[in-house]
């Protein structure tokens, strides 16, 4: 029997690839948790450690495509997360999802775009509340 590239790519990279996702998500979060308490704050002053602690956004986003990777057929709950993350990051972090949002909003009004945003606040919240409450386990 013969191996050809596709056979490689499946049984070698891919695997690899995942863990090299989700290992570099984990190995970011390390100086997270490291830091996290009122001395390391103290030490490393709060504009300091606000750029440090800035790496969950990076993580979170590695975690995510690590998800995405490692589920081979149903990618329905790997794309709902990353569509609640990209609607909660502006929320958490609103210059970061700004641009994207009035890139999306760009013919609507101030109004509209308000509107919009509420809207969008209070689905997912909703959603997360609902899944929450549900006490369904998504494995």
């Amino acid at each position: 029997m013969t191996t050809t590239t596709t056979d490689i790519e499946t049984d070698t990279i891919r695997p690899l690839r995942e863990f090299v996702t989700g290992m570099t998500a984990l190995v970011l979060l390390i100086p997270l948790a490291v830091t996290s308490t009122k001395g390391w704050i103290r030490r490393m002053g709060n504009k300091r450690w606000n750029a440090l602690h800035r790496l969950v956004y990076v993580s979170s986003v590695l975690g995510l495509v690590h998800y995405w990777m490692s589920v081979k057929k149903d990618i329905t709950e790997p794309a709902v997360f990353g569509l609640v993350f990209a609607a909660l990051l502006p929320i958490v972090n609103p210059f970061g999802g700004a641009p994207v949002f009035l890139a999306m909003t760009a013919d609507c009004s101030a109004e509209l775009r308000k509107a919009l945003a509420t809207r969008v606040a209070i689905m997912v919240g909703n959603g997360m509340g609902a899944k929450a409450g549900s006490g369904l386990s998504t494995n």
